[in-house]
């Protein structure tokens, strides 16, 4: 096993947290604000 696998998974739960946060920020703020 790889001891970079074995490094806790934080940061790529965290990586991946982070990009779905600003996708749905960037969808956001693309979508027209009009009802």
């Amino acid at each position: 096993m790889h001891p970079l696998k074995k490094n806790r998974p934080l940061r790529r739960v965290v990586l991946a947290s982070a990009a779905t946060v600003s996708g749905l920020v960037m969808l956001l703020s693309l979508k027209p604000h009009t009802p």
